[in-house]
């Protein structure tokens, strides 16, 4: 009985063991897949940390970009309104000036006018001057003349002297 009991035992200590191997086997199977698939989550965990890591310093540059970006728009309207002010004030002065020459160029006309008025008064009284001297040498070669008739009239022979002498002395 004991060996038979022995035997069974044997037997069942087999089986159990027969069973550990495969349950062993089975477990080793089971933590080769369970260490290929941590080795692969793992792989899939490195990949998703380098993308986020790329990810982040993509997302960090395009912070940078987008800060100096706006840095440079700052700029661009901060010259924008200096640029605008300046131009503002070129046209106020351009304007001004077409104004003044609008006004100067009236005047110029104005004074050419007077100009052209004074010299046809100028003109005017040049000629009436040339008039009068003429009516003046008339005048005064009609008082000779008159005088020189009357110088006959009074003259005798014998006190006036002979009127070719006369003639010349004049």
């Amino acid at each position: 009985e004991h060996a038979r009991r022995e035997g069974e035992l044997r037997s069942e200590l087999a089986i159990t063991e027969a069973g550990y191997q495969a349950d062993l086997h089975a477990t080793r199977e089971d933590n080769v897949a369970l260490l290929r698939a941590t080795r692969q989550l793992q792989e899939e965990l490195r990949r998703e940390r380098e993308a986020r890591d790329m990810a982040e310093e993509s997302f960090a540059q395009m912070s940078d970009d987008l800060s100096r970006q706006q840095h440079e728009n700052l700029s661009l309207d901060k010259e924008t309104h200096f640029l605008t002010r300046e131009l503002t004030t070129a046209i106020k002065e351009k304007t001004d000036m077409v104004a003044e020459n609008a006004k100067l160029q009236r005047e110029k006309e104005q004074a050419q006018a007077e100009v052209a008025r004074v010299t046809a008064e100028f003109n005017r009284l040049q000629q009436e001057k040339l008039d009068l001297e003429a009516q003046v040498q008339a005048r005064e070669q009609a008082a000779v003349a008159s005088e020189e008739r009357v110088e006959k009239m009074r003259c005798s022979e014998d006190r006036c002297p002979p009127q070719e002498a006369y003639v010349a002395a004049l």
